[in-house]
């Protein structure tokens, strides 16, 4: 009797009705759960769970799908930490490791070229950073001993020089001080010459 049905489970009779199968219409969590099958003779049964009956069926179902939902959340965070682990961090801490080696005067440390492109690209330009500052600094070394070798040459050149001016100055003091003796000398040695 259409009387004692509501209108939702009314329209679920007539649905089964017109199609001729039963029928199921769960709703929402919050309702009740509908049935509605065909039998001879034109007629439509209908039954109608009370919401609290509706609830314990659904939970069930709904319990198994948030514990796989827990269960995926869990298995995908470790794979991701591992994935992230391998993949960002492991290369980002090896790049620290080479970097301190280097600051260190380790200029033969270098890196793996491997991993995603992006840790690939880091690692070689990590080396060829390392590869040109070994270089630079081998450069600057032995520019270092070049002019610690031209240091050393003129140091013997100035102290070369020194002396050479000190004989200078001596012959210079010769040369005046003969000069000097010399003058007087040949006005004598003229002298005795006129006289004898």
């Amino acid at each position: 009797s259409r009387e004692r049905i509501d209108a939702t489970t009314a329209r679920l009779a007539d649905d089964a009705r017109a199609s001729g199968t039963s029928l199921v219409r769960p709703g929402a969590p919050w309702e009740a759960i509908r049935f509605a099958t065909p039998v001879p003779g034109g007629e439509v049964l209908v039954a109608r769970l009370p919401a609290d009956a509706s609830l314990r069926l659904r939970a069930a179902p709904l319990a198994l799908v948030a514990a796989l939902l827990a269960l995926d959340v869990v298995v995908f965070t470790a794979f991701g930490a591992s994935l992230l682990r391998r993949r960002v961090v492991a290369p980002l801490q090896r790049l620290a490791a080479a970097a301190r080696a280097l600051g260190e005067g380790g200029f033969e440390t270098r890196l793996p070229v491997e991993g995603p492109r992006e840790a690939a690209e880091v690692a070689a330009a990590f080396n060829a950073m390392s590869e040109a500052l070994e270089r630079r600094t081998l450069a600057l070394e032995k520019a270092v001993a070049d002019l610690r070798d031209v240091n050393a040459e003129l140091r013997l050149t100035r102290s070369g020089l020194d002396r050479a001016q000190r004989l200078a100055a001596v012959g210079r003091l010769a040369a005046g001080v003969a000069h000097e003796v010399g003058n007087p000398l040949a006005a004598i040695s003229g002298s005795v010459q006129l006289l004898s």
